[in-house]
């Protein structure tokens, strides 16, 4: 009787180790996809971002946000020298907007109180370009970064702060219809909510 218990006990106990290593079990939250709370999705072929960004803020994975600053991660289609450059085009254009919103509203409030201070005009040209804001400097992020090309099909997200790419998913729409490319985003935002969450739903 002893015996026989063994010889079930030693598969039992074997079974037990190698469960968690069998394809398809569960595996628990991807702690680096946790930490994101806020992503900005950066333009992509055939206006495959705005089916993304719908997909991401429908499927409640994170919080989609215009602002570049705000954003602990970026979603893009290419990776490497030209991420660099549209990132970091788009967080100075990003910041100037916001001084010169401050410089602006400070200069309103000191003009009610009567204690503004006279400066010189600034030619028109200067000001139309300050006008641009952020999208002067994103499309000239966007002429460069076509020198560059991109990857078909691959979607990354890629950490603000150390620019890890934290996830990665494949996916080419069978064509650039509406209804093709959003099967093509919820498939692959679908796989970026099942690594995060560790669930197979």
């Amino acid at each position: 009787m002893m015996i026989s218990m063994a010889r079930l006990f030693v598969p039992a106990l074997y079974l037990g180790l190698l469960l968690p290593a069998w394809p398809g079990a569960a595996q628990g939250p991807n702690a680096d996809l946790s930490s994101v709370g806020t992503v900005y999705v950066l333009p992509m072929a055939s206006g495959m971002e705005q089916f993304i960004a719908h997909q991401v803020a429908k499927q409640g994975i994170y919080e989609v946000t215009t602002d570049p600053l705000r954003a602990d991660a970026f979603i893009s289609d290419f990776v490497g020298a030209s991420f660099e450059i549209r990132v970091d085009d788009l967080l100075k254009a990003a910041r100037d907007k916001k001084e010169k919103d401050a410089e602006e509203l400070a200069k309103k409030e000191a003009e009610k109180s009567g204690e503004a201070a006279k400066k010189p005009a600034k030619k028109a040209k200067d000001e139309e370009e300050e006008a641009d804001g952020g999208f002067h400097m994103e499309s000239m992020a966007s002429g460069r970064v076509g020198a560059f090309g991109r990857g078909k099909g691959n979607i990354f997200l890629v950490e603000g702060k150390t620019r890890r790419v934290l996830w990665t998913g494949f996916d080419i729409p069978k064509n650039t219809r509406a209804e093709a490319m959003q099967k093509s985003a919820e498939k692959l935002v679908g796989l970026l909510r099942k690594e995060k969450t560790g669930t197979s739903k």
